[in-house]
């Protein structure tokens, strides 16, 4: 019979060990056993069984994989570091509308030293119709020439062609909803230094 499987077992004298191999009964010898399993039945039962495992494997390994939507929360600070890597990290922590934004520096920065990476941030923040504020330092040790510093800090990105064109690029558009306050702080000797810039977001 087509589509099934037939298994016959004659009349031989190695016939007993047959069915003890295949669990069959005596009492059917020396009849043909049939073994009606239809081979479409059989291809359907290992599809179904390949189909399950596949679909095990693939949730296994959607569970132990991080969602790619996921994404990392932007910082309220960023250090100050003369690489473009720094322009992203600012301009996203900016574009993700926080309150506020700091850059800390890790090295001293002379007010009259400002780094051209930073002043066109500073026009930028100008360009959006924001303030610019230099704030002196709070010290008991007083700052030579602080207005004069105050007054240099401010000349610098306005006194700049090249920093205010820049400064137009839609890389730096986020900081045009935002105001900015360069920090001064003085060390020990009386010097004054930048101690951070803080974005302040602008009331819509």
């Amino acid at each position: 019979m087509m589509g099934q499987i037939f298994l016959e077992i004659q009349t031989v004298t190695s016939g007993e060990s047959l069915f003890s191999q295949y669990g069959l009964r005596c009492d059917t010898w020396p009849h043909a056993v049939e073994f009606p399993i239809l081979f479409s039945e059989l291809i359907l039962m290992m599809t179904k069984l390949v189909f399950g495992l596949t679909i095990l494997v693939v949730l296994t390994g959607c569970a132990s994989t991080p969602l790619a939507t996921e994404s990392t929360p932007q910082k309220a600070e960023v250090h100050f570091i003369d690489l473009p890597s720094f322009d992203r990290n600012l301009g996203g922590s900016l574009a993700a509308q926080l309150p506020q934004v700091s850059v800390a520096f890790y090295d001293h920065i002379a007010p009259s030293a400002l780094p051209a990476r930073l002043q066109i941030w500073m026009a930028a923040v100008e360009t959006g119709g924001g303030t610019v504020k230099v704030v002196p330092p709070k010290s008991s040790v007083t700052a030579k020439g602080p207005l004069l510093l105050i007054s240099a800090i401010s000349a610098l990105w306005s006194a700049s062609k090249t920093v205010q064109e820049v400064s137009a690029r839609a890389q730096f558009r986020a900081a045009q909803a935002y105001d900015a306050q360069i920090m001064l702080r003085t060390d020990e000797q009386g010097q004054t230094l930048v101690d951070r810039v803080v974005f302040t977001q602008r009331s819509k």
